[in-house]
């Protein structure tokens, strides 16, 4: 059981936000997941995980939490993307590229933070060691995977406890990896889920240790879920080589995989458009003004004029050439037959949505919150953290009813 006292209700408890990647909200009843479940009763939690923002990728949805803005609004709309404007390239893959300050829009909440004269200590979030110096976190590192999540997590309550700071955020490349390499319902997934929750009891543990626990509020929260591409029975793969002249008509395709996104040649989108819009069941095609309202992605000039959208479990590859040298990074004994895991889909699907889990102070206990879009998590933070939002996407109204009564006034 984790306890948190009852102490008097003032709004200067910290804020320790958890971010796992790629923790898909049904994990919790694969694997065994004895801490979550814990914080589950003792505290907050949405039991179908929250609606993440389209592109439901990485980069786009770390960033829509910190920013509480949709991709359309902060411009970072996909984990790589092509910036007309600046003729500018973004990757994931491109660290230099990353830190430059054109990219990241909106502000994100340790700016929030630092505006009104509070301290904040981000370890890994994606964006946090980018965009201007004067409103990076007061303690940040720049990401390198090497460093082992105990040390991450022995520096974070290090910040909380002899730093003071008001806002710790904390982020984990896992389960997100191991679900890429091996699908969804794996023994090597079960295994890293499980050793993620025998790392959240530790560190409840140490914070109990360290008086932290007590009069702080905890968010664990994710970007996406996962979903498995499966090649046991024929091929989920559709070339878009198959039916378009990539050579010829197209300019740049920046990213495809559940999502492509296409920069035809100026008078070759109507082209491109009707050779793709009909060419495969499994695939949808809109020009950039067509595409549904409710994915919040048209309003940016780095959204390509047409974007496809795979159906779950199926992946888009620009060329028959791409993905078979993708393979060669498994063993011979399963290039034939392989599952692998990939997220970007729409994100209606149940199997796109993230965990959500809350425990502190300021929150209820035994809780069970609706599903929400992470959008609205920004402005949850800033109300526990007793600030005013930058403008955003979200709205307090929709999160409310998970704060103590006496809390939310």
């Amino acid at each position: 059981m984790i306890t948190t006292l009852n102490c008097d209700f003032k709004k200067a408890n910290q804020l320790l936000v958890i971010g796992f990647d790629g923790f898909r909200w049904d994990y919790t009843h694969m694997y065994s997941t004895t801490t979550l479940w814990d914080v589950a009763r003792d505290g907050v939690h949405a039991p179908l995980g929250l609606i993440p923002a389209f592109t439901t990728k990485t980069f786009p949805n770390f960033w829509t939490i910190a920013t509480g803005l949709y991709e359309e609004s902060h411009g970072i709309v996909d984990n790589s993307f092509f910036d007309p404007k600046y003729n500018k390239s973004f990757s994931i893959f491109n660290h230099d590229a990353q830190k430059q300050t054109i990219w990241w829009g909106g502000e994100p909440i340790w700016s929030t933070v630092k505006k009104q004269g509070k301290t904040s200590g981000v370890f890994f979030w994606p964006g946090s060691d980018a965009g201007d110096q004067a409103l990076r976190p007061d303690f940040w590192r720049r990401y390198d995977e090497r460093i082992s999540f105990e040390e991450r997590i022995e520096t974070v309550l290090n910040w909380l406890q002899f730093d003071k700071i008001d806002l710790a955020m904390l982020y984990f490349n896992q389960p997100d990896n191991a679900a890429h390499k091996y699908g969804v319902f794996n023994r090597m997934v079960c295994d890293t889920v499980e050793k993620l929750d025998m790392l959240l009891n530790r560190l409840f543990t140490e914070m109990k240790r360290r008086e932290l626990l007590s009069t702080t509020n905890i968010l664990i929260v994710s970007d996406h879920g996962m979903t498995d591409i499966n090649f046991y029975n024929g091929t989920p793969l559709i070339y878009l080589s198959d039916y378009i002249d990539i050579r010829n008509d197209v300019i740049d395709i920046p990213q495809a995989a559940a999502v492509a996104a296409i920069l035809p040649k100026p008078d070759k989108v109507t082209k491109i458009y009707e050779s793709l819009k009909d060419a495969n069941p499994h695939l949808k095609v809109y020009y950039k003004e067509d595409i549904p309202e409710r994915y919040h992605y048209k309003h940016n000039s780095r959204i390509m004029p047409i974007i496809a959208v795979a159906d779950e479990g199926y992946l888009i590859q620009r060329l028959i050439n791409n993905f078979k040298s993708n393979l060669l990074k498994y063993p011979t004994t399963r290039r034939t037959r392989i599952k692998i895991g990939q997220h970007g889909y729409d994100n209606n699907l149940l199997s796109m949505r993230p965990l959500f889990f809350a425990l502190g102070p300021n929150l209820k206990r035994n809780y069970e919150s609706e599903s929400f879009e992470t959008v609205n998590l920004y402005t949850l933070m800033c109300h526990l953290l007793d600030i005013k939002p930058s403008p955003n996407n979200g709205s307090l109204e929709v999160v409310k009813d998970m704060l103590e009564n006496k809390f939310y006034l």
